[in-house]
């Protein structure tokens, strides 16, 4: 309580609420800005909805990004740097034994559809955003040489990579309603993608049975994920 000086109550204090530092606001609005878009969709990611989402004023939103489209843009990027870190776990996982080829497919797949990259990339590309989607295709790329940076390895995967991404990205716009129409039972394009990825390891055990020391490390993944 707090009172005053003839020691009157003057009710209770409202507890001060602590700044957030430059850091943390732009990674909560990031946050706002991923649940807006699974939600609502990429245009929803505004900056008025974001600073409205997270307590912030639009002029202190717009401070951290500049734009909406910067805003965007690292949404972009902040997808794709998780998916590549979960990615790149698969890897381990199925180095070790513990993993799957189709968890890393599944993965890649969920990326673009439950975690909105799909719908959030195609908003950037045909609002002219190309400069926004370089990080994300430089990022995906990396993941083809995480692993094992031979060049004949990593030319292998980086065919099994666009394949499957490609068929993840177009599956999350229209696959739903293309196999229901279709009357195709609905992960068929998963089971296509992984069959890319498993031929591609194929070809990676070929290149290691062709060097002279065997050395390629023929499990890799053609995702560049496990």
């Amino acid at each position: 309580m707090r009172f005053d000086a003839c020691g009157r109550d003057r009710g209770i204090m409202a507890p001060t609420r602590r700044r957030r530092s430059p850091e943390e606001s732009k990674a909560a609005a990031i946050t706002a800005a991923r649940e807006l878009l699974i939600d609502q969709g990429p245009q929803a990611v505004t900056l008025k909805a974001v600073a409205d989402k997270i307590g912030q004023t639009h002029a202190n939103v717009l401070h951290h990004f500049g734009s909406a489209a910067a805003l965007q843009a690292a949404l972009a990027e902040d997808i794709t740097a998780t998916v590549c870190g979960m990615l790149e776990q698969s890897t381990v996982a199925r180095l070790a034994g513990t993993g799957t080829v189709r968890q890393s497919v599944d993965i890649a797949f969920d990326a673009f559809d439950k975690h909105g990259g799909a719908a959030l990339f195609a908003w950037l590309a045909v609002n002219g955003q190309d400069a926004a989607l370089t990080p994300v295709a430089d990022a995906i790329a990396g993941l083809a040489s995480a692993v094992n940076p031979d060049i004949r390895v990593v030319e292998s995967r980086r065919r099994a990579m666009l394949a499957a991404n490609l068929l993840a990205f177009a599956d999350a716009l229209i696959g739903e309603k293309l196999a229901a129409d279709l009357g195709v039972e609905r992960n068929w394009v998963r089971d296509v993608a992984e069959s890319v990825v498993l031929s591609a390891i194929v070809d990676e055990n070929r290149g290691a049975g062709a060097a002279s020391d065997g050395s390629i490390d023929a499990g890799s993944n053609a995702l560049g994920a496990g």
